[in-house]
């Protein structure tokens, strides 16, 4: 049997473990305070079918922003999620993190790495290896636990997508085929309707030049594809500058400016801190995918730059022995991993803050340190390939721990917020485990407002969102 065949059964056993272990299990997906204090309200505001005027409630960034941000994807997702929510759950027992968005980030994301990673090494097992890594990684799975926003974590999905079209280009320039025309025109599209999920999302238009260098080189033959490559950035600059002003004003919603959020002059940056920003943002995202999540204990800090060091050095060790082109793509995607920890630190500019793991918030870089793990854990030969093994368990180890041990806080933190955001008689934490058969008992109550709040006062504040979407799926129902 080789050991190729290993990885889809590994694949498949993770893949089951996450469903169950997370998806489906009632301590692990959450509902983030702001779905019920903003989001959710204004997206059922025209019932539980879709209507014309949800493209209007999308557009008004208010709904779903503090700030002028034009995410219209992600609305008009977080819209159609909300209702397909309030149709299934007249129906059937909430999960408290269900979305739509469950299929692209859990199934297609993990399969679009592998496919990215085969067009780029033609080898099966670098490919399922980031495959599995990218499936149990805490950016993946903290987009799949928390229901909120969906434009970062489908903005992965879109990231992912880009990289795929271009890692097939780039295919077909390594092995001397003619590049697809069509193929690059995906790619230019992909790459517009990108900017419109999540500013995270951004950083596709870059990364795919440094992954698939081939599609653009050598420039002077390649004048025209990299000239409309950047058209696609340009015109989503003019819809941002120009026609969104015009579209908002014409829909007769909060008119949308970016320089309202560009040019606030409260904003100043000051070069020290942004640089200590940069490498507090850095060691937060590396060391999610490197140690275990012990940061509250005294040997954390000072263990993360030795560790680093050593598992660097010993990869650079197995990648002497490799051939020019997995360096090559090795160096790449290492290239990646920094840019996006500069891209991020640039994006906090305004906040003037910085990345203290990767949930959510940080998300893309599981992407790429996925990518570049496989790579490294799939060079060398001997004693190095049963070394690799016992690391490839250690990884998953460490990034199902760390999802594990940051998503149970941030449940936590986000109730305390609840509690704080929430009407004044339930400001009070209450703690415990939420679970299945509780969740039902106050479900079994819904068409009596006064016995399910009963019920829903006895679930602990993480069930906060509980009550409040069952009343609006009656609303919703009633209105019918």
């Amino acid at each position: 049997m080789k050991t190729e065949r290993i990885f889809p059964w590994l694949f498949a056993a993770c893949l089951a473990a996450v469903v169950f272990e997370v998806l489906l299990n009632f301590e692990q997906t959450w509902v983030h305070p702001e779905v019920w204090t903003r989001m959710s309200p204004a997206a059922l505001k025209s019932g539980a079918g879709l209507h014309w005027t949800d493209l209007r409630t999308a557009l008004d960034y208010t709904n779903f922003d503090l700030q002028p941000r034009f995410r219209v994807l992600s609305s008009l997702f977080f819209i159609a999620n909300a209702k397909l929510r309030a149709v299934l759950f007249d129906r059937i027992v909430p999960i408290p993190g269900f979305s739509i968005a469950w299929p692209f980030t859990v199934l297609l994301s993990p399969l679009l790495l592998y496919g990215i990673l085969f067009n780029l090494t033609r080898r099966a097992a670098t490919a399922w290896t980031g495959a599995v890594l990218y499936l149990v990684s805490p950016g993946a799975l903290s987009g799949a636990a928390m229901l909120f926003h969906p434009g970062k974590p489908m903005g992965n999905v879109s990231i992912l997508l880009c990289l795929y079209v271009g890692s097939a280009l780039e295919a077909h320039s390594r092995e001397g085929r003619s590049q697809s025309r069509g193929l690059f025109a995906a790619l230019c599209a992909l790459i517009f309707a990108n900017y419109f999920w999540d500013e995270q999302a951004w950083f596709a238009a870059a990364a795919v030049p440094v992954l698939c260098p081939s599609v653009f080189l050598p420039w002077r033959e390649r004048r025209f594809e990299i000239a409309a490559y950047a058209s696609a950035t340009a015109a989503f600059l003019a819809v941002l500058i120009l026609a969104a002003p015009a579209i908002t004003r014409a829909f007769g919603v909060s008119e949308f400016s970016v320089w309202l959020y560009m040019l606030d002059r409260r904003v100043s940056v000051d070069a020290a801190r942004l640089t200590i920003n940069g490498v507090v943002t850095g060691a937060s995202l590396v060391g999610d995918h490197l140690l275990p999540f012990l940061r509250e204990h005294w040997l954390y800090p000072g263990a993360l730059a030795p560790a680093a060091l050593l598992v660097g050095g010993y990869f650079w060790s197995s990648l002497k022995a490799s051939s020019e082109a997995d360096r090559s793509l090795a160096a790449r995607l290492a290239v990646l991993a920094i840019g996006y920890i500069v891209f991020q630190t640039a994006l906090l500019v305004r906040h003037m803050s910085a990345l203290s793991h990767c949930y959510y918030y940080g998300i893309p870089f599981s992407i790429f340190a996925a990518m570049l793990l496989a790579a490294c854990l799939q060079s060398g030969s001997g004693w190095r390939k049963n070394a690799n093994a016992g690391l490839l368990a250690y990884f998953l180890a460490v990034f199902f721990w760390n999802f594990n041990t940051v998503n149970r806080g941030m449940r936590r933190d986000h109730a305390v917020m609840w509690t704080e955001l929430g009407p004044p008689g339930e400001r009070t934490l209450i703690e415990g485990r939420l679970t299945r058969a509780g969740v039902a008992h106050v479900w079994n109550a819904r068409r009596d407002a006064a016995e399910l709040d009963r019920r829903a006062a006895t679930l602990p504040t993480s069930a906060f969102w509980l009550p409040l979407e069952l009343k609006a799926i009656d609303r919703v129902r009633a209105a019918r």
